[in-house]
C-alpha cells in the first residue's frame, strides 16, 4: 500500500513505505526499509464534502473506472495494485480516500490534471499528408508580359508559338518558363528552369480539349515551394488567345489532406495552396464530413456536398459554438511535404445574431483583416445564435432543403456583433421567384432571380460533375407542358 501525506505537524513523527499492506490494519502500515510502523490517524467526516468525495470513490466504481479509462499510462504502471490516498482536507486537516484500488488511484489523478489543466487552453494538432490530385482550385493565371527568349528549342510545327512564363512565386526563381506551340498543339514547360526546352521529357504535353482554340493540359508537375518546404504541384493548364491577349488558367489539383476532430466531430481538413509560395488568403482550407464523403449514392452525396466548407487560409475558426485558433506548419520529410495543423481552443467574447428568416441551412461571417482573419460558421442556426464581437466584412447564407442536387448561396454584405443587443439577421425565406421577360426583336429574353426576405439574391451553386445550366419549366393548371435546360451560347 502506498500512502501519500504532508509534512506532519510538529512534534509528530514522519515516516513512510510501501508494502502491499496485505491483512495489516488499516491504522497501521509498516515501513518497508525504515523498519517503523506508519501511523495513520483515524478516519474523520468532518465535512460534507469530505463525505461526498469519499462516497464517489468508493462507493461508486463506474464513476472512478471512466476517470481511470483516461490515465492510460499510469494505468499500465500502477496495475491492479491498491493505494491509499492522504490529501489536504477541506476542514479538519486531512482527507483520507483509503484503498479502494484504482477507483480511488484514477479519481485523484483526474482531479488534479483537471485543476493543473484548467487554466490552460486545449490544444491538438494534426498532421496532413500531400495528395497529388483529388482538389480543385481554378486561378487566373498570370503570365509574364515579356517574351521568354530560351536557349534552346525544339522543332515547332508552325510560326505561330507563344512564349511566355507562369508566375508561381513572387520573384524571377518561382517562374517556369513555357513555350505553346498553338498550330501543334504542344506545350513545352521548362521544368528545371535552365531555359532549355530539349531536356524535360515530362514537360512536354499535348492538348486533350479537342478545341485548337482553348487548348487543355492536364496533370502538369510544377516544382515549388511553399514556406520554404519543397512541394510538386498536378495542375490543369488551359490556354486561349484572341488576337494577341493570351489567357492562362490554371487549376491546381494537389494538396495536403487529414482527418481532425473539432467539437467532437471528425472533418477531413484539406489545404490547396495557389502557387505563390507564401501561405495568403488565395490559399484554401476545405472541410469535409468524411462519413459522408464516404457514400456512394446520390442524396448522401448531396449532403456532402451541402456541409463541405471552403475558405481562405485564416487565423481563427468559430464553428458551431465553439472557436479555434488556427496554425498551419509546412514540413518536409522522408514521404514528402506534410503540414501540421494545430487547432487551440479559445473563449472570445460573444454577442448574439438574430435569425429571423427560415429555411436557413448555413450562415457564414468573415473577417478579412490582414493581421487577423477568421470564420464563423454556424449550422442549423437557431433564433438566437452566439458569434464573437467584431466587424465581419462578409457574410453569406446557405438555404436549406429543396430538390435541386446543387445548394443556393446569397452574399448577404457586412454585418458588426455588438455585445449590447443582438444583431438582427433578416435574411433566408419566404423566398420569391421574380422573372422579367424583354423582346429584342424577335427574341423574348428572360431574367430569372430567385430573392431573400431580404432582398439578397440567391445563386445556384452546383457540385463537380452536377448539371448547373439553367431550366424552364412551362405549366397550366398544374399540368406540365414543357420543360428543357438552356444550352451555353
Amino acid at each position: 500500500m502506498i500512502v501519500w501525506r504532508r509534512a506532519p505537524p510538529a512534534g509528530t513523527e514522519a515516516a513512510e513505505g510501501l508494502d502491499d499492506g496485505a491483512g495489516q490494519d488499516p491504522g497501521k502500515v509498516p515501513g518497508k526499509d525504515f523498519g517503523n510502523p506508519v501511523s495513520s490517524p483515524p478516519r474523520k467526516r468532518g465535512s460534507r464534502i469530505d463525505e461526498t468525495l469519499d462516497s464517489r470513490l468508493r462507493g461508486n466504481d463506474d464513476f472512478a473506472d471512466a476517470l481511470w479509462s483516461r490515465v492510460p499510462p499510469l494505468r499500465r504502471a500502477v496495475g491492479t495494485g491498491r493505494l491509499g490516498l492522504m490529501l489536504p482536507s477541506f476542514q479538519e486537516g486531512q482527507l483520507w480516500a483509503r484503498g479502494a484500488g484504482r477507483p480511488a488511484l484514477a479519481a485523484f489523478l483526474a482531479l488534479v490534471f483537471c485543476s493543473i489543466a484548467a487554466g490552460q487552453p486545449a490544444s491538438r494538432t494534426f498532421v496532413l499528408s500531400h495528395r497529388p490530385d483529388g482538389f480543385s482550385l481554378a486561378r487566373c493565371m498570370p503570365t509574364s508580359g515579356k517574351e521568354v527568349v530560351f536557349r534552346k528549342e525544339p522543332p515547332f510545327a508552325g510560326q505561330d508559338v507563344v512564349r511566355r512564363a507562369l508566375e508561381t512565386g513572387p520573384d524571377r526563381t518561382g517562374y517556369v518558363g513555357f513555350a505553346w506551340d498553338v498550330l501543334g498543339q504542344k506545350l513545352y514547360l521548362d521544368l528545371n528552369r535552365n531555359l532549355d526546352l530539349t531536356d524535360d521529357p515530362k514537360g512536354v504535353l499535348r492538348n486533350k480539349s479537342g478545341s485548337p482554340v482553348f487548348q487543355k493540359f492536364p496533370s502538369v508537375p510544377i516544382e515549388s515551394t511553399k514556406d520554404e518546404v519543397p512541394v510538386t504541384h498536378r495542375v490543369d493548364l488551359e490556354l486561349g488567345r484572341f488576337t494577341t491577349e493570351l489567357y492562362c488558367t490554371m487549376t491546381i489539383r494537389s494538396g495536403w489532406r487529414g482527418e481532425i476532430e473539432l467539437a467532437g466531430e471528425r472533418w477531413q481538413l484539406g489545404i490547396v495552396d495557389d502557387l505563390d509560395r507564401r501561405s495568403s488568403r488565395s490559399d484554401r482550407l476545405i472541410l469535409t464530413p468524411p462519413e459522408a464523403a464516404k457514400q456512394t449514392s446520390p442524396e448522401a452525396a448531396r449532403m456532402h456536398r451541402k456541409r463541405r466548407l471552403e475558405l481562405p487560409l485564416l487565423d481563427s475558426l468559430h464553428l458551431n459554438g465553439y472557436g479555434y485558433d488556427v496554425r498551419l506548419a509546412f514540413r518536409s520529410g522522408p514521404e514528402g511535404s506534410s503540414v501540421a495543423a494545430t487547432f487551440t481552443e479559445t473563449r472570445p467574447a460573444l454577442g448574439r445574431l438574430e435569425v429571423t428568416g427560415q429555411s436557413i441551412g448555413r450562415i457564414v461571417l468573415q473577417r478579412t483583416e490582414p493581421i487577423r482573419s477568421g470564420a464563423v460558421i454556424i449550422d442549423s442556426p437557431k433564433r438566437f445564435s452566439p458569434v464573437p464581437l467584431g466587424f465581419y466584412d462578409y457574410s453569406s447564407v446557405d438555404l436549406e432543403g429543396g430538390e435541386t442536387t446543387g445548394w443556393f448561396v446569397a452574399r448577404t454584405g457586412p454585418i458588426t456583433i455588438l455585445a449590447d443587443a443582438p444583431r438582427v439577421f433578416g435574411h433566408g425565406a419566404p423566398l420569391q421567384n421574380l422573372v422579367t421577360v424583354e423582346r429584342e426583336g424577335s427574341t423574348l429574353a428572360l431574367s430569372y432571380k430567385l430573392q431573400g426576405v431580404g432582398g439578397e439574391t440567391y445563386q445556384l451553386e452546383a457540385g463537380p460533375g452536377e448539371d448547373s445550366r439553367p431550366g424552364l419549366t412551362i405549366r397550366h393548371e398544374g399540368r406540365q407542358l414543357v420543360s428543357d435546360h438552356f444550352e451555353y451560347g
